[in-house]
Formats: structure tokens, C-alpha cells, sequence
């Protein structure tokens, strides 16, 4: 008897604690400001996230959910607006990580693949907008495949793209997202393949075309972005320069 009174005591305790913890959840005090641990749902009951409020503001770890369940995001909130967080694929992957001051992305993101975990990009930010330098990375090799600098969002000043092997593909300038002066593109080799001019984004004058010996083989000339004349040339290779054989006899002669 006295242990049935015991385990009807114990299971009392428990659920009286949970429905505590349960009444504890998402309270609001009486200036309308959130208190203590949140859990927020979608209206088709799916946990959205989980966190703490103090006064109103979030502190210490929240935690995010896709609608199926898997994680999405973890945010870590510090004092003066600031959050360092971590965003994941769905798989689990890694999917970027970086910090945000007053909401918004500030400083260096770093950006990740889904499936291997290997960086794919990077990108700084100013109060939410681009600037400095980003950069692409080939997944495979982890080695640069293209380089910009931002400015107010925009891409401004040197533009860099490379193939695999690290030699240059594309040269070019920016400025306020349009592309400006000369531009070069190379063969994976490393030689010419075209160099042109860009105005405000568009084709402008004339453009020169190699093949991979070096040999010019077109010119084209432009104005506001379209062809006005082009010039094809003979594709004649230079002729092999073989060395002159002497006999004995000739040798004689000579002498």
C-alpha cells in the first residue's frame, strides 16, 4: 500500500512539474516583454526555435529547425547587438557561419558545400552590405577560382578568375558593378586568348582574338556594345625552321 502511495506521490510530482515548465514557457510580463525560455511553432506545430529572452532581448544560445526537423541554424547572442552563428544544410553540413551586429551580417561570412564540408566562399560585410574583398573557391581543390572587391554592394575595382591549374582566366576591372577598361582572357596556358575594352558594361573599340600560339586571328571593332567591323587574318603558322645537313663531299668543296 504504502508503495502504491509513493509511486501515485512520484507521478503527481511529475506531472506537476511539467505542466510548470510547460506554464514557464513563452511568458510575457507586464510591460508586453518576453521572459525565460521560448519555443515557437509553425501553425502546423513544428518547432521553429528554442531560446531564452531577458527583457525582451535574446541572450545566450538560440536554436533553429528546418520544418522537418533538422537543425537549422545555431546563434549564440552577445552583448551590444552582436550574434555569432552557425547555419547548417539540411544533411548536417556545415552551410556558413559568421556574425551579425544589430541584426544585420557584419564582418567575415565563410560559406560551405553540402556535401563534403569544404569552403566554397567568402564573402565581408558592413552593416549587412558587401564590402572588401570576396572570393570562390574551385570544391574540389580548395584552390581560388575567382576574386572581387565589393564596395557598397557593388563590385568595385579588380576582378580576377583562374582556372584549376592557378593561371589566370579572366583580368578585368569593376566599377559600381559594371565593368570598365581593359579586360583580358587567357588560354589555361597562360597566353592571350582575347583583350578588349569595357565601357560602363559594354563592348567598346576594338577587341583582338589569338589562338594559343599567339598568332592574331581577329579583330573586332565595337561601339556601345555592338559589332561595327571585324577583320578576319590568314591563319598561317610560321614555317618550321629545319637545320642544313652537310656531307663529307660539300665539306671538301668548301674548303
Amino acid at each position: 500500500m504504502n508503495k502504491i502511495k509513493i509511486i501515485t506521490t512520484l507521478l503527481l510530482f511529475i506531472l506537476s512539474f511539467n505542466v510548470f515548465a510547460q506554464m514557464t514557457e513563452n511568458v510575457v510580463d507586464e510591460q508586453g516583454k518576453r521572459q525565460g525560455v521560448w519555443k515557437s511553432y509553425t501553425p502546423e506545430g513544428k518547432l521553429k526555435f528554442t531560446g531564452q529572452f531577458k527583457d525582451d532581448q535574446p541572450y545566450g544560445t538560440f536554436t533553429y529547425y528546418y520544418p522537418t526537423g533538422e537543425k537549422k541554424a545555431v546563434t549564440s547572442f552577445e552583448e551590444k547587438g552582436m550574434a555569432n552563428t552557425q547555419v547548417f544544410h539540411k544533411n548536417g553540413q556545415l552551410m556558413a557561419k559568421g556574425a551579425y551586429k544589430n541584426k544585420k551580417r557584419d564582418g567575415k561570412w565563410l560559406f560551405y558545400s553540402d556535401y563534403d564540408g569544404k569552403l566554397v566562399s567568402e564573402e565581408n560585410y558592413s552593416n549587412g552590405i558587401r564590402n572588401g574583398n570576396m572570393i570562390n573557391y574551385f570544391p574540389e581543390s580548395g584552390k581560388i577560382a575567382e576574386q572581387v572587391n565589393f564596395k557598397n554592394d557593388w563590385e568595385d575595382g579588380p576582378y580576377k578568375q583562374f582556372y584549376e591549374n592557378g593561371n589566370l582566366q579572366v583580368k578585368g576591372t569593376y566599377k559600381q558593378g559594371k565593368l570598365v577598361g581593359e579586360v583580358f582572357y587567357y588560354f589555361s596556358s597562360g597566353n592571350t586568348k582575347v583583350k578588349g575594352q569595357y565601357k560602363n558594361g559594354v563592348k567598346e573599340g576594338y577587341w583582338s582574338f589569338y589562338n594559343e600560339k599567339g598568332v592574331l586571328t581577329k579583330n573586332e571593332k565595337y561601339k556601345n556594345g555592338k559589332i561595327v567591323d571585324t577583320k578576319e587574318f590568314i591563319k598561317t603558322e610560321p614555317e618550321e625552321i629545319k637545320p642544313l645537313k652537310i656531307n663529307d663531299e660539300d665539306l671538301k668543296k668548301m674548303n
